[in-house]
């Protein structure tokens, strides 16, 4: 590691130094947060996976840069809360506490608060804080100019009270005896789907994906999801909704959308004018938010602007570029077959093929042969694939 300077970090960009530009990383601590558990830390950073440590490092050329965290603070007295809150860069993930993983938002997310760390996870005396980053070197009027990240950190008691189920029901496919349907939760949970006097219960995470079977077609069914504080006290729960489980030997009516990025409003609009039709399920053709990556868009862009549509009416999901491929697209949404995002499901006289656009579709390509079989095997009188950018395809077998 070159040109480290063994003194506190300091709050200024550097430029280029020569042929050789050093990049500060800064950890602005809140002075005026008297309860900042992090307030006195000893903040290191590393360019080498942790084998050395430094308060600053430098680098020779542009790029972008693996950096690890690593904050080291003392606790006189454990604070009586059962969590806390990290308000954190919104590029920083995978956070440990004392060597134990926090949970939260999957890593390809950026957001700027992780609540519902255990508090059961400090201890009293010295403990340890760590993260990853990447940070980005580049090249400025023609000499090294690194982005010089001031990072802020800020550990506190959090507030149980807002422990809630933040975006939800969203229910995802739905067939002859099954339906199934995601949610998030604000902090770390377990939760649990009650339909038809049985449970079903998700693992601890943020985001949570659930699946009813052994229903009946043609049967309503009212259902809601049960929220747990992974390790605390708190619970949260939705209102009971109905979903009905298609007929197989009668007519189906479905609505097609797709592109609602960026436009909540409309997005709204376009959700209670599908509710009028109550059809038997959605397709939806992607582009569900602005930027995947943004975890704060679920809600802001889809789940706040059609929450009674997204919980009554079951919905075939696939994925436009907007959403970037990110893992809560396979955290979140439930498909006919779990284990695959391109997927068929037969719904009465219609079949519906979702064919993921960041999958392999080429000649000679696993899912192209797949279809090919199911569609030779196929004895729906319509059959309707969707993928991203609008394609709608369509077969027509009239009896």
């Amino acid at each position: 590691m070159k040109d480290i300077v063994k003194r506190p970090i300091p709050y200024r960009t550097l430029a280029g130094r020569g042929s050789l530009a050093a990049l500060f990383l800064s950890l602005a601590l809140p002075a005026c947060q008297a309860q900042n558990l992090l307030k006195d830390a000893h903040i290191l950073v590393s360019t080498n996976a942790g084998a050395a440590w430094a308060e600053e490092v430098a680098f020779a050329k542009e790029g972008r840069y693996p950096v690890q965290l690593r904050a080291e603070f003392v606790v006189n007295e454990l604070p009586k809360a059962e969590v806390l809150s990290l308000r954190k860069p919104d590029l920083i993930s995978e956070w440990k506490l004392n060597g134990r993983e926090l949970i939260g938002p999957p890593k390809d997310m950026f957001y700027t608060l992780l609540e519902g760390i255990p508090v059961s996870g400090l201890k009293t005396g010295t403990n340890v804080l760590e993260a990853k980053c990447t940070v980005n070197v580049g090249l400025r009027d023609g000499k090294l100019s690194p982005t010089v990240a001031k990072y802020a950190l800020d550990l506190q008691p959090g507030d149980i009270s807002k422990f809630e189920i933040r975006t939800g029901p969203v229910l995802g496919a739905v067939g002859s005896d099954y339906f199934t349907v995601g949610c998030r939760t604000r902090m770390p949970a377990v939760v649990t789907l009650e339909c038809d006097g049985r449970k079903w219960t998700s693992e601890p995470g943020v985001i949570h994906r659930l699946r009813a079977n052994g229903l009946k077609a043609g049967k309503t069914y009212g259902y809601k999801l049960v929220a747990q504080l992974a390790g605390g006290s708190a619970k949260a729960e939705s209102k009971t909704w109905n979903v009905r489980i298609p007929r197989q030997d009668g007519p189906v009516t479905f609505v097609a959308v797709g592109d609602a990025r960026n436009n909540p409003k409309v997005w709204s609009r376009i959700a209670q004018e599908i509710l009028k039709v109550q059809p038997d399920f959605v397709l939806h053709t992607g582009d569900i938010v602005g930027n995947g990556n943004d975890y704060e868009a679920w809600d802001r862009e889809f789940g706040s602007a059609a929450p009674d549509l997204l919980a009554s009416i079951p919905c075939f999901y696939t994925f436009g570029n907007h959403e970037n491929n990110v893992a809560m697209l396979y955290k979140l949404f439930g498909f006919p077959q779990d284990e695959r995002s391109s997927y068929t499901e037969t719904i009465g006289p219609v079949q519906v093929f979702a064919m993921n656009r960041f999958e392999n579709w080429g000649k000679g390509s696993p899912n192209l042969a797949r279809m090919e079989k199911e569609l030779a095997a196929s004895k729906a009188p319509f059959v309707f694939a969707f993928t991203h950018p609008p394609l709608l395809v369509l077969r027509f077998a009239w009896q």
